[in-house]
């Protein structure tokens, strides 16, 4: 699956006998028992919202993220904010700033990046301290080794920079907000990967279509493989049984998916790295938003 979508799926790892938690479980254990896992939460599903129109969307949206971050940050408290300039950070920051919250911007990269100049002005104009930061070249080697031994390459090794990005997040702040997965929870571009404007319908096949462009074709893979292409679509299948599971419902379907596996794998370890340097706060993964 990693050559397929870039990510793991359903837990698999690649060292034998091992595997991830699933979503929503604990790792219960106690001496002289085997450990179990213990399902703590799972997404809700439903249709309430279904029959309004997109500006009532939108209010319910903006309520639940307000909501979402007066819980999850406290006025007495210091932050940072991870700013990219984008939709998602930008949003964020108008909220923090709507609740009085003090933070400072950090932004990842240099100056010549779009990111960092985008940053920039959304800085200046909500008046934030920006601090700029930046992975060396030569740090990459270590970062990459931190990739292959703590994740496993579990997210097919993309932001392995995050690595070098934590051990200068420990000055003083007390968390860091990150608006990762929260473009994912909206819907945006990830639902459409089901969506094919030809047909106008959504389907597993369009899915898996946009989703291989991240990795490497099925067909390719085959002869890469050789003896072994059955397993191409042996894993094919069991990404399609498992993207069905979801709902009855093909939106639900592909939303659940995304969320399970790519954001909580390709995601997850970005949040993960950036743990060991400051604790993350991620608005995306509240449960009252989710539902």
């Amino acid at each position: 699956s990693i050559l397929l979508m870039s990510h793991i799926f359903d837990g698999q790892t690649l060292l034998k006998g091992v595997k991830r938690l699933n979503a929503g479980c604990l790792l219960r254990f106690e001496p002289g028992k085997n450990a179990y896992e213990e399902n703590q939460y799972k997404i809700q599903l439903s249709t309430r919202y279904y029959d309004l129109p997109f500006s009532a969307h939108c209010e319910v949206l903006g309520e639940a993220l307000e909501d979402t971050i007066g819980r999850h940050t406290a006025a007495k408290l210091n932050y940072s904010l991870l700013l990219s300039g984008g939709l998602d950070s930008r949003m964020l920051a108008g909220f923090l700033i709507e609740k009085n919250r003090q933070c400072r911007a950090i932004t990842m990269g240099i100056d010549s990046d779009v990111e960092m100049q985008t940053a920039k002005n959304v800085a200046r104009y909500l008046g934030l301290p920006q601090c700029k930061m930046e992975v060396k070249y030569e740090q990459y080697i270590n970062c990459a080794k931190n990739e292959a031994k703590w994740e496993h390459i579990s997210n097919g090794f993309n932001d392995i920079f995050d690595w070098g990005y934590c051990t200068s997040l420990s000055d003083g702040d007390d968390a860091l907000i990150m608006g990762h997965s929260i473009d994912a929870v909206i819907g945006t571009r990830y639902m459409t990967w089901a969506y094919s404007p030809v047909h106008r319908t959504m389907s597993f096949d369009t899915f898996f279509k946009n989703a291989n462009r991240w990795a490497i074709r099925a067909d390719i893979l085959k002869k890469l493989l050789n003896k072994d292409k059955n397993l191409v679509d042996e894993t094919i299948k069991n990404i399609e049984d498992k993207y069905n599971s979801f709902s009855k419902i093909e939106s639900q379907k592909v939303w659940c998916f995304n969320l399970y596996n790519r954001q909580r794998f390709h995601v997850g370890g970005c949040a993960f790295a950036i743990s060991f340097g400051v604790w993350p706060v991620m608005p995306a993964i509240d449960k009252t938003l989710l539902e």
